[in-house]
């Protein structure tokens, strides 16, 4: 079964192949094909731009505990006037004062604890990258599926189109004897007519084929960027599950999607947690410094420096600290419930693609016994027609049949082709080096490493984490009920 199903397979591409070379042009191989999909698709291409702007949350939340610097300067004209009448009803006119003032001032925040808030941000941003993550192989594997189910509808579009072309030289050979015989009285005008009514009817469908063949490519082109082009043969099957209990095992273990749909529930509880984190205690040191130079005759000078240690406690919000933690905690809820229904969907999809591969099997293995018997019942048609046993409807009919099982096979090929990559890709199995083809890795933005004097204020803030501190979101981790 396993070596009939790949001959099938290497048969179907090899058509490809021979079909592609009617347009001359470079060599291009599925693995190819599915490579430059991956590398240049617009979809893809977005998805890791927006992945890799994702990384510098992680830059942000670490920067919260990072010495903050300001500086400011300041000029200042100042110019006193007064204004008089004279007895003589002249204005008068006085300068009492001129003064320029420059002022100059640093001021830096360290951040000494910060009650989890630093913890909390990197913990949202690592699941959103995961998120991200995740959305982004279950796209590359979607393109890769419809890469290779591109290149099949276009194997099976091809296919179609030979055996409409084949079909159609028949009848016209066909409608040439039918005539011949017609003109020496050995058939009636009706059979003359069953041929060319049958001939029109090919006309039409060959037409429809090579529409099939121009939006499959058209299909190809839009997912690798370039119309296709010749098709070497060499294709891999990738190997999938061994059971239908194998295949739900994997798909809950490795598919993409749900992976993204279960991290919104981590998401939503980092969130909660971020909100919980603004409303608690915040102990930071400041350190100021200023310088003021006056241009007045006097020329005077003046400074301050500052250093303050500040401790800033919530005491009272008026319940909007309890009521942004409630509405995240019931977000965290509605993801939780959105992955058991995600889940759910998965595992359907999984049994259903599962079958549909045992279908297309069985469907590979029956059509090529459909061509074989229908390829006999036609020859042997032809033959008793020559001897009188058989009338010229009689021929179209089992023609007519042959057709069909050909395109049925076709179909088949397709099929299984579409079934077996959609169930790789819905278990998360499938990766582009099963295809021979090389995927696109996406930089990460890299923490700044701690400099020497943020060692002990880190360190400090680490120990004092460990104060003990009420927590909802805590709570509501340790209650979550297992799926």
């Amino acid at each position: 079964m396993i070596k009939s199903v790949k001959t099938i397979l290497y048969a179907s591409w090899c058509l490809i192949g021979f079909s592609a070379l009617v347009c001359p042009a470079l060599a291009q191989s599925l693995p190819e094909a599915v490579t430059m999909a991956l590398q240049t698709n617009p979809g893809l291409e977005s998805q890791r731009a927006s992945l890799k702007a994702l990384g510098q949350r992680r830059v942000q939340a670490g920067a919260q505990r990072r010495l903050q610097m300001s500086g400011e300067a300041a000029y200042t004209n100042q110019e006193s006037w007064t204004r008089s009448l004279l007895p003589n009803g002249d204005l008068s006119s006085r300068l009492t004062g001129e003064n320029a003032a420059t002022t100059y001032a640093i001021t830096a925040t360290q951040p000494i604890w910060l009650a989890g808030r630093v913890k909390a941000a990197m913990n949202l941003a690592d699941a959103q990258i995961a998120q991200a993550s995740a959305r982004l192989a279950a796209g590359e594997l979607e393109i890769i599926a419809g890469v290779v189910i591109a290149y099949a509808d276009l194997a099976r579009d091809l296919s179609a189109l030979d055996i409409r072309r084949h079909n159609m030289a028949t009848l016209s050979q066909q409608l040439l004897e039918i005539q011949a015989r017609f003109e020496v009285g050995d058939v009636t005008k009706t059979d003359v007519a069953q041929i060319e009514a049958r001939l029109a009817a090919s006309k039409a469908a060959l037409a429809l084929a090579q529409a099939n063949v121009d939006a499959s490519r058209s299909a190809i082109e839009r997912l690798i960027g370039q119309p296709p082009t010749q098709l070497r043969p060499v294709v891999h099957e990738v190997s999938g599950p061994a059971d239908l209990e194998q295949a739900i095992f994997l798909a809950r273990a490795h598919n993409p999607e749900l992976a993204a749909i279960r991290l919104g529930e981590s998401i939503a509880l980092s969130g909660a947690k971020v909100t919980e984190t603004e409303y608690r205690p915040r102990l930071t040191l400041q350190a100021s410094s200023a310088r003021a130079l006056d241009s007045g005759f006097e020329g005077n000078r003046s400074g301050n420096t500052t250093i303050t240690a500040r401790l800033t406690i919530p005491l009272f919000t008026g319940g909007l600290a309890s009521s942004q933690i409630t509405e995240a905690l019931g977000n965290a809820n509605a993801a939780r419930l959105s992955a058991i229904n995600g889940e759910r969907l998965i595992v359907e999809r999984t049994s259903n693609a599962w079958h549909e591969v045992q279908v297309a099997r069985e469907a590979v293995s029956a059509t090529a016994e459909q061509v074989k018997a229908a390829q006999i019942a036609f020859d042997g048609a032809q033959l008793e027609q020559s001897v009188g046993l058989r009338t010229t409807l009689d021929v179209l009919i089992q023609q007519q049949e042959l057709l069909e099982a050909q395109l049925a096979q076709a179909r088949a090929t397709r099929d299984l082709h579409a079934a077996t990559i959609g169930l790789a890709a819905l278990t998360g199995v499938l990766k582009p080096s099963d295809l021979e083809a090389e995927g696109v890795k996406v930089k990460q933005a890299s923490m700044p490493w701690v400099t020497p004097p943020e060692l002990p204020l880190v360190a400090l803030d680490q120990v004092l984490s460990l104060i003990p501190m009420p927590s909802r979101v805590s709570a509501k981790v340790a209650a979550k009920p297992t799926q």
